[in-house]
């Protein structure tokens, strides 16, 4: 699988089988499924690839109850690693 973690583990949302197997078969398709780059440049478009098929679907929940801290937890690591480039 490369580098880091498979998925991030506060940041999911709940899915059937089926769905879940649709959504790793996409991954693979657009290269999200074995991470070649390192996770910190994966892992920002693994979650955008999934917000737009939670958006195209028209998904409205449920949502578990760590998904906003794990999103916030995101987007703070996100702004250290641009802090960090500069």
């Amino acid at each position: 699988m490369g580098t880091g973690a498979y998925f991030d583990p506060a940041i999911w949302v709940p899915s059937c089988r089926t769905c879940n197997l649709v959504n790793e078969h996409a991954w693979g398709a657009c290269g999200l499924l074995v991470a070649t780059e390192p996770f910190s440049v994966v892992r920002p478009q693994r979650l955008a690839f999934g917000l737009g098929r939670l958006h195209d679907a028209g998904w409205t929940g449920p949502v578990h109850a760590g998904l906003w801290g794990g999103l916030r937890g995101f987007v703070l690591d996100v702004a250290s690693s641009s802090e960090r480039a500069r």
